[in-house]
């Protein structure tokens, strides 16, 4: 049997991942929508200057996406969606830090998306709840 006091910081912590999860579904849907105002808010105002360099995001229209990992690293969450768009297959991690009471992504960095192609999305677009076209929106 589990003491009580594991048990409830147990389900603290699946707690805290799936309301992250809700955020991070939310805030790949803004930037498929190409609501980067929305996507930017997300973002810690102190890390705004440098969050961007060297990272390749969506820029322009995004045709298909798929989160493929959501986890805890610590005290940090991570995020990890391949984009797929006008401007290619783009894999794309998100670190990210309770502040101010809310979690912001405080880091970006892309990850291979090599083994991603068109017939992925595809695929995926009719099983998994964390992915889709941009006809298909978020399901």
């Amino acid at each position: 049997m589990v003491p009580a006091s594991t048990s409830a910081v147990r389900s603290d912590a699946v707690t805290e991942i799936d309301d992250f999860r809700q955020l991070y579904e939310r805030h790949v849907g803004h930037v498929v929508a190409g609501d980067m105002a929305a996507a930017v808010a997300d973002i810690a105002p102190a890390t705004l200057d440098t969050i961007f360099e060297g990272v390749t995001v969506p820029r322009r229209e995004v045709e298909s996406f798929e989160i493929v990992d959501v986890r805890s690293e610590g005290d940090r969450m991570v995020g990890e969606a391949v984009y797929r768009g006008v401007d290619g297959i783009i894999g794309l991690r998100s670190v990210w830090e309770r502040r101010d009471d809310s979690w912001q992504a405080v880091a970006l960095a892309n990850f291979s998306a090599d083994n991603f192609t068109a017939a992925d999305f595809t695929a995926a677009d009719a099983e998994s709840p964390t992915s889709g076209s941009v006809e298909g929106g978020l399901r």
